[in-house]
């Protein structure tokens, strides 16, 4: 047997649940209503008296408990608000909203109509949920302002290293080519051989530690960008073998941020490079597929993969990201 509205089974489902229900009829006269939602009307009796109260009637008492709001409102203005919460009442379409309670209180008021006409409204508190989502932006705002501060410094000291460093290098080819000329003692061209060779070494780690601050500052899925490097660098092992790959961090247009795999192989042939990324791709030795994915991945972070031919030899694989995924 199923039970009744009436039933002590269904009265203690009801009041077994944390969020507030409360039931009108077709007519929109009251039902029921369970012990939260009486804990969230304090005022309104819970004995089942208003049994049959119409909506406005339990609004308009609602209303009339709080003496601080009739003060402070008009009854040309409590008129309207009724009139408006009448019609929406009405409404057979769900009603899903937040709501800002001037205590500092937060509830999600949803409402849905049954097949037999029935309005069915609950309210739940999710002002704890909110404040955590508060101290999470603080938190995140303060991550971002840390990972801004450090992308600078680490920038700064690139560029700060750098320059001394191409002096190091210049005078080390100075001393190094005027040896091959004879007008240095041959016994020094080894170290000067050590210093360019050491030299260049540190530059790239710098230009490496450059290319780490430019790509910190790009909000994005970290698992997603390394799959998409990995993808675009093997292919670039795979079908430029033995050819060098640079990988890089560039500005691109408006502001966007390009994450650029470089290779000097042979190059591709104009009608394969204009439909890869295509799944499939016929004539590009199984390159469809993968590339396709970093496609897909790039365009869920609302930007793209492009392919441009190297002057001489060797493509451009860029992954484009809007200037909005920056953090700076």
């Amino acid at each position: 047997m199923i039970p009744t509205a009436d039933s002590a089974f269904l009265k203690e489902v009801l009041d077994s649940l944390d969020l507030s229900v409360v039931v009108y009829d077709p007519d929109l006269r009251f039902v029921l209503a369970n012990k939260a939602y009486y804990a969230t009307f304090p005022k309104v009796p819970s004995d089942g008296s208003r049994r049959g109260w119409s909506f406005e009637a339990m609004l308009r008492a609602t209303i009339a408990a709080d003496p601080a709001r009739t003060a402070l409102e008009s009854p040309e203005a409590i008129d309207a608000f009724v009139a408006s919460r009448v019609a929406e009442m009405r409404s057979v379409e769900p009603l899903r909203r937040e709501y800002q309670a001037e205590n500092g209180r937060c509830d999600i008021l949803q409402r849905i109509v049954t097949p037999s006409g029935y309005r069915v409204s609950t309210r739940y508190d999710i002002t704890e949920q909110k404040q955590l989502e508060q101290q999470l932006r603080v938190a995140l705002t303060a991550v971002e302002s840390t990972s801004r501060a450090k992308s600078t410094f680490l920038g700064s000291m690139s560029h700060e290293l750098r320059t001394p460093l191409n002096g190091i290098l210049g005078y080390a080819e100075i001393i190094h080519n005027a040896m091959l000329d004879g007008r240095i003692d041959p016994q020094y061209r080894e170290a000067a051989g050590n210093i360019i060779e050491a030299g260049q070494h540190l530059l790239s780690l710098i230009s490496d530690l450059l290319d780490l601050a430019r790509i910190d500052r790009l909000r994005a899925d970290a698992r997603m960008v390394r799959q998409m490097l990995l993808n675009l660098i093997g292919n670039a092992l795979k079908y430029a073998p033995g050819a060098p790959i640079i990988v890089s961090v560039e500005t691109g247009p408006e502001d966007s941020l390009d994450l650029v795999v470089t290779d000097r192989g042979p190059g591709l042939p104009d009608h394969i490079r204009e439909h890869l990324g295509e799944a499939f791709l016929s004539g590009a030795g199984g390159a469809g597929l993968g590339l396709a994915l970093v496609g897909g991945m790039a365009h869920d972070h609302g930007g793209r993969l492009l392919f441009e031919p190297v002057p001489g030899g060797g493509t451009r694989a860029v992954i484009r990201f809007p200037a909005c995924r920056r953090l700076a």
